[in-house]
Formats: C-alpha cells, structure tokens, sequence
C-alpha cells in the first residue's frame, strides 16, 4: 500500500512545489513578506526591550552575561 502511495503522493507534491503560485498582486507580496519579517523579528524585541528597561532602571545585572543558546558553544 505504501508503494502506491508513493507512486501517486510524490509526483504531485513535486509537482505543486515546482510549480507553486506566485503573488498575483503587490498586496500579497506585502502581506507574504509582512509574515516573514514578522516571524523573524518579532521574537527578539521583547528580550531586547527588558534588557533596555533594566539598564535604564539600573539593575546590577544588566550587563550580565546570559548562559549560550548551545551547550558546545562554551
């Protein structure tokens, strides 16, 4: 069974993934490439605004150092 879906599965994903639409208007381009600005920059405003707020307010340790996102990257 797995075969014959296969068989019919992958050839019409490749198709669509060759051929996929394209923005017709300037709006969704705007709105497509809106999305992805967004998703890529919005998770590091808020990090960005508490590390602002607390160097303004004066906390000692705003200049701390932050453990690394990887643990090989010591």
């Amino acid at each position: 069974m797995s075969s014959v879906a296969a068989h019919v599965v992958r050839p019409s994903v490749r198709y669509f993934s060759a051929r996929r639409p394209r923005p017709d208007s300037r709006t969704s381009r705007f709105v497509a490439m809106s999305c992805i600005v967004s998703a890529v920059v919005l998770p590091f405003v808020p990090p960005a605004i508490e590390s602002s707020r607390e160097k303004s307010l004066g906390y000692p340790n705003h200049n701390k150092s932050h453990p690394p996102l990887c643990f090989h990257a010591r």
